[in-house]
Formats: C-alpha cells, sequence, structure tokens
C-alpha cells in the first residue's frame, strides 16, 4: 500500500464538507502550520472524506491540527479524556445446510450475507463441535459428545470467537498484554484443525470491532485507543499533542511475535476528528503463513461492519458533530475492497442518525440500502435522556448507488416511527422491514424496487415488537421479539409470523413465553431454523423466578406456529451464568445440540424428549 500518488482531498458530502471549514476556521486561530497537502493513493476515491498523506509530519500535522480544533469547539470547560470523547464500539438463512465427512446434513451460523460466514463461540463441520467458551478452545466429537483436544488461552483472555475453514481454525480474543505498553490487544490465532495445535497469530492493540471470513480471507476491524492524553489540567492540547508521535497515535501490531513498524502512509484522516479512537482494518489470508500483517489505520471509531463477497462496510460515528453551535446526528459509512490483502477505500457516504446493527445495511442490485435512527440531542444529554421538546426521533432509509469508486446517494425515505426508534430490520430482495417501537410495534413495508423512488406500502400496529426478523420464504416473515402491553411495558418473548405477500404485512400466528427473552434479540447467531423439520430453536433465558435457561422449540409450517417442546438448558451455563448470551443451537444429521459453556445437551430430532448431557 505504500508507494501512492498524490491527488487532492475534495470533501464528498455537503454535510461532512461544512464541518470540516468549521473545523478549519478553529484551526486557524490556534495552529500556525495550515493543514498540508493531502495524497491519497491512485486506487482511492479522490472524494474521500479520509485524507492520507506521504509523511508523518504532515500526518501529526494534519492530527494536531483536527484535534486541537474539536477540543476548542466544546469550550474551555468542556475538556474530556480521550477515551469519553467517542462511543465505543458495537442474507442467509441458519437453514442452510452443508454436509460432514460422512454426508451428515449440518447448520451452519446464522449470517446476514449468503457467502460471509461470521465469528461465533460455536461452529461445526459435520463431524466435531468447535467452540471457544471461557478462554478454552474445544474440539468435540459429535458421535460421542466427548472433547478430543482443547486449547486454553490466557486468563486475560475474554471476547472470544471463532471462524472455521477446511483445515484451520480462526480464533478472535481481547486480552492484557504487558508487551503492548500494557493495554488490551486484539489477538488473531490461527490454529491446526486436527489438534489445535497453534500455527499464526497477529496481535493489534485495541478490542476487535467484527470481522468476516469470504474467499479464504478473513477480514477483521479493530478499534483502539490512542495513547495520547487530552485532560490537560489547563494546559493547550497543541502542547500536548506537539509532544505525540505517530506511535502514539496508531496501534502496535506483532505477527508471530515481531513489532512491525507503523506505515505512515497507511493512516487516513477525516475532516472531523476529536482523537478518540482509531479502527484498523485488514485483511489475512487463511491458507497462507501469517509473515506480515498490512492493515489500514482510519483515525476514527469503528461501530457497526456489514460484509459482502466483494467489501467490508464500516459505520463511523464522528463524536464531535454532537458537541458545539453545529452539532448533528449521523453516521458516516466507509466502503473498503481489498487487493490482496490491502484495504482500499472506494466509497465513503453520510446518513442521518444512527445504525441498529449489521442488518442496518445491506447491498443488492448495485445498491447499498441504510436503515437509521434521528434522535435529537442537546449538549451532553445521551440518547434517549433529553428533555421534552417539539423535535421527534424518527427513523429513515437512505439508498445509494454503488459505483466502483463511490457511492452515490439515490434517495431517502424518511419520518418512519416519529417519537420511536428502530428495534429491527430486514431487506429481503426490493423489500425492506423496519420494526420501530415505544408503545406498538409499527412493521414498516418499504417498496425499494425502484431505487430512486422508494415507497412506505404498509404499516402493520400490533402490540410488543421484533427485535430480529427472518425470511420464511416466499411471502413469510418471522419476527422474534417481546409481547407488551398498551402502554409499552414488556411481559415476556412473542414470536410472531407475518403474510407480506401482499404491500402491508399482516399476523398469521403469534407465540408468546411470559417473563423470558429470546438471545436472538441482542445476537443473531442464537438463532436456529432447520427446515427439514421445520424446526425453530430459540435460546432463551428468564430472571422472573431466579435465573434460569432453556431452549424454546416451535413447529413453524405453514400458516402456524407450534409448541413442539422445551430444553432445559440452566446448568450448561456453568459458573459463568451471569454472562449469559453464550448458548447455541445447531443441527448435525439426526442430532440438535445445544451448546453453552460448561457442556452440551445432544438431543434426538425424531423425538425431542430424548437428551443425553455431556459435561466439560
Amino acid at each position: 500500500m505504500n508507494g501512492r500518488t498524490v491527488h487532492p482531498w475534495r470533501s464528498m458530502a455537503a454535510v461532512s464538507a461544512a464541518g470540516a471549514l468549521a473545523l478549519t476556521a478553529a484551526c486557524t486561530s490556534t495552529s500556525p502550520t495550515p493543514d498540508p497537502e493531502p495524497a491519497v493513493p491512485a486506487e482511492w476515491v479522490d472524494s474521500a472524506m479520509l485524507a492520507t498523506y506521504d509523511s508523518c509530519d504532515k500526518v501529526m500535522t494534519t492530527l494536531a491540527n483536527r484535534v486541537t480544533a474539536a477540543v476548542e469547539a466544546r469550550g474551555p470547560d468542556r475538556t474530556r479524556a480521550v477515551e469519553d470523547l467517542e462511543a465505543a464500539p458495537e442474507a442467509a438463512t441458519s437453514d442452510d445446510a452443508a454436509g460432514g465427512s460422512e454426508g451428515k446434513e449440518y447448520s451452519e451460523t446464522n449470517v446476514a450475507e449468503a457467502g460471509v460466514d461470521e465469528p461465533d463461540v460455536v461452529k461445526t463441520d459435520g463431524d466435531f463441535l468447535y467452540s471457544v467458551h471461557g478462554g478454552t478452545l474445544r474440539k468435540v466429537d459429535a458421535e460421542s459428545g466427548a472433547v478430543v483436544h482443547e486449547y486454553e488461552f490466557p486468563e486475560s483472555a475474554w471476547n472470544a470467537n471463532l471462524l472455521l475453514t477446511e483445515d484451520s481454525i480462526v480464533v478472535f480474543t481481547d486480552m492484557d498484554d504487558e508487551n503492548a505498553r500494557g493495554r488490551t490487544v486484539h489477538t488473531v490465532s490461527k490454529f491446526d484443525k486436527s489438534d489445535l495445535t497453534p500455527r499464526d497469530e497477529v496481535r493489534v492493540e485495541g478490542s476487535g470491532v467484527d470481522a468476516r471470513l469470504t474467499g479464504g480471507q478473513v477480514r477483521l476491524a479493530v478499534s483502539s485507543t490512542p495513547e495520547v492524553e487530552l485532560y490537560t489540567g489547563g494546559e493547550p492540547v497543541a502542547d500536548v499533542l506537539a509532544d505525540a508521535d505517530v506511535s502514539s497515535w496508531v496501534p502496535a501490531v506483532r505477527t508471530n511475535g515481531e513489532e512491525q513498524e507503523p506505515s505512515c502512509a497507511d493512516i487516513a484522516v477525516p475532516a472531523e476528528y476529536g482523537g478518540g479512537s482509531t479502527l484498523t482494518v485488514g485483511a489475512l489470508d487463511v491458507d497462507a503463513s501469517w509473515d506480515g500483517f498490512d492493515p489500514l489505520t482510519v483515525m476514527a471509531d469503528g461501530q457497526t461492519v456489514y460484509g459482502t463477497p466483494d467489501a467490508l462496510y464500516i459505520s463511523h460515528s464522528p463524536g464531535i458533530a454532537w458537541y458545539g453551535p453545529e452539532s448533528k446526528d449521523e453516521t458516516e459509512i466507509f466502503r473498503f475492497t481489498f487487493n490482496g490483502t490491502d484495504p482500499v477505500l472506494v466509497g465513503e457516504a453520510a446518513v442521518p442518525g444512527y445504525l441498529l446493527n449489521q442488518y442496518s445495511m445491506n447491498e443488492h442490485d448495485g445498491h447499498l440500502r441504510v436503515a437509521t435512527t434521528e434522535e435529537p440531542r442537546w449538549g451532553f444529554e445521551p440518547r434517549g435522556f433529553a428533555p421534552e421538546a417539539e423535535e421527534k426521533s424518527s427513523s429513515t432509509v437512505t439508498v445509494f448507488a454503488v459505483e466502483d469508486r463511490s457511492l452515490e446517494k439515490a434517495s431517502a425515505i424518511g419520518g418512519l416511527g416519529e417519537d420511536e426508534r428502530i428495534y429491527a430490520v430486514r431487506f429481503i430482495g426490493d423489500t425492506g422491514y423496519v420494526v420501530t417501537f415505544r408503545q406498538t410495534d409499527p412493521l414498516y413495508t418499504v417498496d425499494l424496487s425502484d431505487p430512486r423512488d422508494p415507497e412506505v406500502t404498509g404499516e402493520l400496529k400490533i402490540t410488543g415488537y421484533s427485535a430480529y426478523l427472518h425470511p420464511m420464504g416466499t411471502g413469510r416473515l418471522l419476527g422474534v421479539g417481546q409481547e407488551a402491553d398498551e402502554q409499552g411495558r414488556t411481559e415476556g418473548m412473542q414470536v410472531s409470523l407475518f403474510d407480506v405477500s401482499g404491500d402491508e404485512a399482516a399476523v398469521l400466528d403469534q407465540y408468546v413465553d411470559p417473563g423470558s427473552h429470546a438471545s436472538v434479540e441482542f445476537d443473531s447467531h442464537a438463532f436456529l431454523y432447520w427446515e427439514p423439520r421445520s424446526l425453530l430453536a430459540l435460546p432463551a433465558t428468564d430472571w422472573s423466578g431466579g435465573y434460569s435457561a432453556s431452549v424454546n422449540l416451535l413447529e413453524v409450517k405453514g400458516d402456524e406456529i407450534s409448541d413442539a417442546g422445551e430444553i432445559d438448558a440452566t446448568e450448561l451455563a456453568g459458573e459463568g451464568y451471569f454472562e449469559t448470551g453464550s448458548m447455541r443451537t445447531l443441527v448435525i444429521g439426526d442430532t440438535l445440540w445445544t451448546v453453552d459453556r460448561g457442556g452440551a445437551v445432544a438431543t434426538n430430532l425424531d423425538d425431542l424428549s430424548d437428551s443425553t448431557v455431556h459435561r466439560w
């Protein structure tokens, strides 16, 4: 990614240009050195919100100007520690089946995009279960339920997930590492799948945002906090920044124990930057030895990751936009493709408000559709705690044409769910489904068949809400969330089957389990619909009478939802039962597996009351 040619930087979006001008004006009074001329790589868009430079001095000058202006915009009494400036980080279907070595069908992780796998705590290849719970990587025989290999991570490791390929396991963990300036590091470890022998390792200072696996390539994003303290106690910020060097801003990277020198040509600075966090984007080929990691570090935060076979979309909400006379609520979206393992910026856009999760983005037929909620802000008041005002929250679907070197806004349709926020989104083909909620659940149907003229064709109102939406075949949509009374007080898990064959959705059937919460409300990987048996498995917890965990088994067939039983999984949580949400279900052959920290339950699909418990 070095040896880049020089192009002038120009702002893409009018709203970002306004912010850039405001900050430039602020810089003029405090920074005698003007911004240097950017150097944008030839393969990048030349209208990017991000600027890159061909020397470290130019990078440091620009960073000093940007951060000084951002701090001054908040006023002398609002200087904060660097970590407080910005918010920290947050389809294929699970009935897709693959075959093991003996031809057994098995389920795969519920993901947003076909052909793009997502890290999770449990995977299978049809012959073995691979899990990473409580700092232990396990390989479990799918016939006997016996653990055949284990690997223990350091006690300081947490937030572990894994990806699985034909020959390898890639595990992602965050951990304390005294070799990385005593800070948190995100570790990407590759293991031989046969015996869990470690093969390669990359460590990046910071915490993992997310990763995707497609075409044998792992693409990942890591969020880091610069080692620059902006709480000066009265000392001019410019003086503090003058003492910082490039290594103070970008995360340290080590590949197989060797520390890599940061490349200033691989640092990108946005027009607005408050100094709060950095986003490191890179890729690794799973089948090759990891001799080095050549990422790009963007001076921005990383929040939501959405991947396609061709690209990685990452959202960024510039926290400094919340303060000052021109505060605004918006999210920037960067689109990266990969030249080998080198990330290349090929498009960026700005949308109003914030995204709920990765399902808020979807690329289809040459267009990116983005659903966001915009809420009013007052000073330092966080979302949901602002005083009553005439301005109300509402949601918008924005459509962008995906060009080779840009994201061009095609249209937007707003005003969805006034005084409410988005709880669930699903884009299926030319239609978008958006759930907003405050007291009742409007399920909006948005016709996107003409990307330049979207239209809301339906608004179904029912009590409660859906927090996850799943396509169930032609004309059917499943929603999982909470039932609620007329005042909006939640009452327990609700599963709704909708007829979406017309312009407006209609309820076909519902199932309610009082007091419980389905894990899929918060983690889409905790969802399994096994189409060959029409079986829906929903891990859930219930704290109404003390902690209990179970898997609700439902048959979803035709226009009906029927109760098919329950698997008691309370004891599977082991000592980490307070760390709920790690339970998963998957199918291998004629067995439904329920896996958690403390073990697994093997349930006979032909007789759902026949289960065997395996302790770990």
